[in-house]
Protein backbone atom coordinates (compact mmCIF):
# COMPACT_ATOMS: atom_id res chain seq x y z
CA UNK A 1 0.00 0.00 0.00
CA UNK A 2 1.57 3.54 -0.72
CA UNK A 3 3.49 5.20 2.02
CA UNK A 4 1.52 8.76 2.91
CA UNK A 5 3.47 11.32 4.74
CA UNK A 6 3.70 15.02 5.71
CA UNK A 7 6.59 16.82 5.19
CA UNK A 8 8.50 17.92 8.27
CA UNK A 9 10.15 21.30 8.59
CA UNK A 10 13.62 20.42 6.77
CA UNK A 11 11.62 19.01 3.85
CA UNK A 12 11.91 15.16 4.91
CA UNK A 13 9.70 12.21 5.44
CA UNK A 14 8.68 13.18 9.23
CA UNK A 15 8.62 10.26 11.94
CA UNK A 16 4.93 10.78 11.95
CA UNK A 17 4.36 9.15 8.59
CA UNK A 18 1.45 6.73 7.73
CA UNK A 19 1.92 3.47 6.22
CA UNK A 20 -0.53 1.01 5.14
CA UNK A 21 1.69 -1.59 7.35
CA UNK A 22 0.69 0.55 10.16
CA UNK A 23 -3.28 1.24 9.50
CA UNK A 24 -3.36 -2.26 9.01
CA UNK A 25 -1.52 -2.62 12.20
CA UNK A 26 -3.91 -0.37 14.15
CA UNK A 27 -7.01 -1.82 12.66
CA UNK A 28 -6.22 -5.28 13.90
CA UNK A 29 -5.33 -4.05 17.31
CA UNK A 30 -8.78 -1.96 17.71
CA UNK A 31 -10.37 -4.77 16.39
CA UNK A 32 -8.26 -7.17 18.69
CA UNK A 33 -9.28 -4.74 21.89
CA UNK A 34 -13.06 -4.22 20.93
CA UNK A 35 -13.27 -8.36 20.97
CA UNK A 36 -11.57 -8.77 24.22
CA UNK A 37 -13.96 -5.94 25.85
CA UNK A 38 -17.10 -7.88 23.92
CA UNK A 39 -16.18 -11.16 25.61
CA UNK A 40 -14.69 -9.99 28.79
CA UNK A 41 -18.85 -8.57 29.14
CA UNK A 42 -20.48 -11.80 27.88
CA UNK A 43 -18.59 -13.64 30.15
CA UNK A 44 -18.72 -11.51 33.47
CA UNK A 45 -22.00 -9.92 32.87
CA UNK A 46 -24.26 -13.39 33.85
CA UNK A 47 -21.04 -14.30 36.24
CA UNK A 48 -21.61 -11.28 38.05
CA UNK A 49 -25.63 -10.98 38.00
CA UNK A 50 -25.56 -14.74 39.05
CA UNK A 51 -23.24 -14.24 42.44
CA UNK A 52 -24.47 -10.92 43.47
CA UNK A 53 -27.71 -10.76 42.55
CA UNK A 54 -29.55 -8.29 41.07
CA UNK A 55 -29.84 -5.28 43.23
CA UNK A 56 -26.30 -5.70 44.27
CA UNK A 57 -25.29 -5.77 40.53
CA UNK A 58 -27.23 -3.13 39.94
CA UNK A 59 -25.37 -0.95 42.56
CA UNK A 60 -22.26 -1.88 40.52
CA UNK A 61 -23.36 -0.72 37.18
CA UNK A 62 -24.38 2.39 39.06
CA UNK A 63 -20.95 2.68 40.02
CA UNK A 64 -19.54 2.34 36.62
CA UNK A 65 -21.87 4.75 35.60
CA UNK A 66 -19.55 7.64 37.64
CA UNK A 67 -16.55 6.12 36.44
CA UNK A 68 -14.47 8.16 33.91
CA UNK A 69 -13.67 5.60 31.17
CA UNK A 70 -17.20 4.12 30.35
CA UNK A 71 -19.12 6.49 32.60
CA UNK A 72 -20.77 10.08 32.96
CA UNK A 73 -17.05 11.26 34.49
CA UNK A 74 -15.60 11.48 31.09
CA UNK A 75 -16.93 14.98 30.96
CA UNK A 76 -14.20 15.55 33.85
CA UNK A 77 -11.40 16.57 31.17
CA UNK A 78 -13.37 19.30 29.65
CA UNK A 79 -12.26 17.63 26.47
CA UNK A 80 -8.39 18.42 27.01
CA UNK A 81 -7.65 14.97 26.46
CA UNK A 82 -9.10 14.60 22.61
CA UNK A 83 -7.45 18.28 22.32
CA UNK A 84 -4.11 16.83 23.39
CA UNK A 85 -4.41 13.59 21.32
CA UNK A 86 -4.69 16.15 18.15
CA UNK A 87 -1.91 18.14 19.11
CA UNK A 88 0.67 15.34 19.74
CA UNK A 89 -0.50 13.99 16.76
CA UNK A 90 0.48 17.61 14.89
CA UNK A 91 3.63 17.45 16.91
CA UNK A 92 4.79 13.99 16.63
CA UNK A 93 4.25 14.36 12.48
CA UNK A 94 7.00 16.97 12.84
CA UNK A 95 9.17 15.11 15.16
CA UNK A 96 8.54 18.07 17.60
CA UNK A 97 9.38 15.74 20.49
CA UNK A 98 10.37 18.63 23.40
CA UNK A 99 6.73 20.46 22.32
CA UNK A 100 5.22 17.05 23.21
CA UNK A 101 6.65 16.48 26.76
CA UNK A 102 5.21 19.98 27.54
CA UNK A 103 2.06 19.64 26.65
CA UNK A 104 1.87 16.09 28.53
CA UNK A 105 3.78 17.60 31.60
CA UNK A 106 0.99 20.74 30.93
CA UNK A 107 -2.27 18.14 30.76
CA UNK A 108 -1.09 15.65 33.41
CA UNK A 109 -0.37 18.80 36.12
CA UNK A 110 -4.42 20.00 34.88
CA UNK A 111 -5.75 16.49 34.99
CA UNK A 112 -4.12 16.09 38.16
CA UNK A 113 -6.18 18.92 40.00
CA UNK A 114 -9.28 18.30 37.96
CA UNK A 115 -9.18 14.42 39.21
CA UNK A 116 -8.81 15.64 42.98
CA UNK A 117 -11.60 17.93 42.48
CA UNK A 118 -13.42 15.25 41.05
CA UNK A 119 -12.51 12.56 43.48
CA UNK A 120 -13.37 15.11 46.16
CA UNK A 121 -16.85 16.07 44.87
CA UNK A 122 -17.56 12.03 43.69
CA UNK A 123 -16.72 11.70 47.65
CA UNK A 124 -19.14 14.22 49.31
CA UNK A 125 -22.02 13.33 46.65
CA UNK A 126 -21.83 9.51 47.67
CA UNK A 127 -24.52 9.79 50.27
CA UNK A 128 -26.86 11.62 48.45
CA UNK A 129 -26.31 9.43 45.19
CA UNK A 130 -27.45 6.32 46.94
CA UNK A 131 -30.64 8.11 48.28
CA UNK A 132 -31.24 9.76 44.31
CA UNK A 133 -30.52 6.17 42.79
CA UNK A 134 -33.04 4.92 45.50
CA UNK A 135 -30.78 2.03 46.43
CA UNK A 136 -32.39 -0.40 49.01
CA UNK A 137 -31.57 0.34 52.82
CA UNK A 138 -29.69 -2.84 53.18
CA UNK A 139 -27.18 -1.84 50.59
CA UNK A 140 -26.67 1.76 51.47
CA UNK A 141 -23.37 1.41 53.12
CA UNK A 142 -22.13 -0.88 51.00
CA UNK A 143 -22.95 2.11 47.85
CA UNK A 144 -21.85 4.76 49.43
CA UNK A 145 -18.31 3.32 49.97
CA UNK A 146 -18.60 1.63 46.39
CA UNK A 147 -18.94 5.73 44.90
CA UNK A 148 -16.13 6.56 47.59
CA UNK A 149 -13.66 4.36 45.82
CA UNK A 150 -14.93 5.14 42.39
CA UNK A 151 -14.13 8.88 43.25
CA UNK A 152 -11.03 8.51 44.17
CA UNK A 153 -10.56 6.04 40.87
CA UNK A 154 -11.46 9.29 39.19
CA UNK A 155 -8.03 11.08 40.02
CA UNK A 156 -6.03 8.15 38.89
CA UNK A 157 -8.07 7.73 35.76
CA UNK A 158 -7.48 11.24 34.38
CA UNK A 159 -4.07 10.92 34.76
CA UNK A 160 -3.54 8.41 32.99
CA UNK A 161 -5.65 9.26 29.99
CA UNK A 162 -3.43 12.23 29.23
CA UNK A 163 -0.29 9.38 28.51
CA UNK A 164 -2.91 7.61 26.43
CA UNK A 165 -3.72 10.96 24.51
CA UNK A 166 0.16 10.22 23.83
CA UNK A 167 -0.13 7.03 22.44
CA UNK A 168 -3.48 7.70 20.05
CA UNK A 169 -1.38 10.81 18.84
CA UNK A 170 1.37 8.51 17.71
CA UNK A 171 -0.62 6.55 16.61
CA UNK A 172 0.53 4.16 18.76
CA UNK A 173 -2.71 1.69 18.92
CA UNK A 174 -1.27 -1.93 19.65
CA UNK A 175 0.47 -0.23 22.96
CA UNK A 176 -2.80 1.70 23.33
CA UNK A 177 -5.49 -1.42 23.72
CA UNK A 178 -2.54 -3.12 25.72
CA UNK A 179 -2.92 0.08 28.52
CA UNK A 180 -6.48 0.27 28.27
CA UNK A 181 -7.29 -4.12 27.94
CA UNK A 182 -4.73 -4.93 30.11
CA UNK A 183 -6.73 -3.51 33.59
CA UNK A 184 -9.91 -5.37 32.44
CA UNK A 185 -8.30 -8.20 32.14
CA UNK A 186 -6.29 -7.80 35.03
CA UNK A 187 -9.77 -7.12 36.98
CA UNK A 188 -11.47 -9.98 35.70
CA UNK A 189 -9.28 -12.66 36.91
CA UNK A 190 -8.90 -10.73 40.17
CA UNK A 191 -13.10 -10.32 40.44
CA UNK A 192 -13.68 -13.50 40.03
CA UNK A 193 -12.50 -15.14 42.67
CA UNK A 194 -12.98 -12.02 44.81
CA UNK A 195 -17.05 -12.83 44.29
CA UNK A 196 -16.52 -16.73 44.71
CA UNK A 197 -15.98 -15.98 48.19
CA UNK A 198 -18.27 -13.89 49.02
CA UNK A 199 -17.59 -10.51 48.48
CA UNK A 200 -19.59 -7.92 46.99
CA UNK A 201 -19.38 -4.77 45.24
CA UNK A 202 -17.79 -3.18 47.51
CA UNK A 203 -14.47 -5.26 46.82
CA UNK A 204 -15.51 -4.96 43.00
CA UNK A 205 -14.60 -0.93 43.44
CA UNK A 206 -11.35 -1.78 45.17
CA UNK A 207 -9.82 -3.97 43.11
CA UNK A 208 -10.92 -1.63 40.15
Amino acid sequence: METVTRRGVNGGDDAGAVTGRRVARNTGANLVGSGIVAVLAVVMTPFLLGHLGAAEYGVWILALTLTYTVGYAAIADLGMQQALVRMVADRYALDAHDEIDRLVSTTVAAFAVLGVLGALGLVALADAFTHWFGVDETLSSATQLAFVLIGVQLAVDLVTGAFRSVLEGAQRFGALRFVEIGPRLAWAVLAVPVVLAGHGVVALAAIS
